[in-house]
């Protein structure tokens, strides 16, 4: 489910809603002290998360979205660390953390919550929508473990920023997740290469030094490019599976020859950890001997692409819960 934005929709008037400061002082201040160090502790992590997960993983805005204004811009990202914020509070919410929740979503009032919640992981905003009077249609993504499962889920929430204020619209509503395509995109690597292969052997010298500190990295790396290696090295050693290339390699390449491949590695943490890599290099030719000079973000695409079509997402079973007694509740 990708970040989008869209122009305001014709709604009526303001919905009636409850108002929250930014920063929850003035509503928290209401609620029991209970509650306020619950938000403090479990909800301030949460936060943070949030945030150190945008900052490493940036997503390069839409069209759309690079048309908002600033303040556009601010009010959207205030909506979504809020229902961030709600959802998760809303799905973890066990009995006797009612005020909790009907202080960030009103509509809760009157609701029973069940004896225990659902456990929430890596929740955050993945879409918006400008519903029009300052509402944001937030898309929320979380890791939820019910009694069941743990799967993948999405929730939409709709948040209205007025001014100094935050306020839930209604209550969450769950959405479909979204989908796995049935068959993975073609790639363009046809030609397999030999084990005796130069290409091979610089492949297999730059993994061991870029992953597991075998060496020096700038051995076999072109020169003026920026390769560096990871630090501190993952991985105690790296063993090469298969190598494939985008097109045929000369015997005795010109300088300034480039070759692409799709080196399929195992890197392994001592004897009983392991783990499948994939690297997409770009090889160049010099004095006779390939280097590499590019570590490419995403491997070459074939031209011709099979159809595709959606699939479920896989859920991992959890163990069930001991059954215990239902009641109305928030919960999904």
């Amino acid at each position: 489910m990708t970040i989008f934005s869209r122009k305001p929709e014709q709604a009526p008037a303001d919905p009636a809603v409850v108002g929250h400061q930014w920063t929850m002082g003035s509503q928290m201040a209401s609620t029991a002290v209970t509650g306020l160090l619950w938000v403090a502790i479990a909800l301030g992590p949460v936060a943070f998360a949030v945030s150190m997960w945008q900052a490493t993983h940036p997503v390069a805005p839409s069209s759309a979205a690079m048309g908002l204004s600033s303040e556009a811009q601010s009010r959207q990202l205030v909506a979504g660390e809020f229902a961030t914020r709600a959802v998760t509070v809303w799905l973890g919410a066990s009995r006797g953390q009612e005020d909790l929740v009907h202080t960030l979503l009103p509509a809760s009032s009157g609701q029973m919550l069940p004896e225990a919640g659902m456990q929430v992981a890596d929740a955050m905003p993945v879409g918006y929508v400008d519903a029009g009077n300052g509402v944001w249609a937030v898309t929320v993504a979380a890791t939820v473990t019910d009694a069941r499962m743990v799967s993948r889920r999405f929730f939409t929430l709709p948040v209205q920023v007025a001014g100094s204020t935050v306020s839930a619209v209604a209550m969450p509503a769950e959405v479909p997740s979204t989908a796995l395509a049935a068959a993975a995109p073609a790639l363009d690597y046809s030609v397999a290469v030999p084990p005796s292969s130069p290409v091979v052997t610089t492949s297999t010298e730059f993994l061991a030094a870029y992953l597991a500190g075998s060496g020096d990295v700038a051995r076999v790396v072109a020169p003026r490019a920026a390769i560096t290696a990871v630090q501190p090295a993952p991985f105690t050693a790296v063993r090469i599976g298969s190598v494939a290339a985008h097109s045929e390699i000369p015997d005795s390449p010109a300088d300034g020859a480039r070759v692409d491949v799709l080196v399929t590695a195992v890197a392994q943490v001592g004897g009983q950890q392991a783990v499948s890599v994939q690297y997409s290099l770009t090889l160049t030719a010099r004095a006779g001997r390939w280097e590499v000079s590019q570590v490419r973000s995403a491997p070459l695409l074939a031209a011709k692409q099979p159809t595709a079509t959606p699939s479920v997402a896989p859920a991992v079973t959890a163990s069930p819960a001991p059954s215990t007694p239902s009641t109305s509740s928030t919960q999904k």
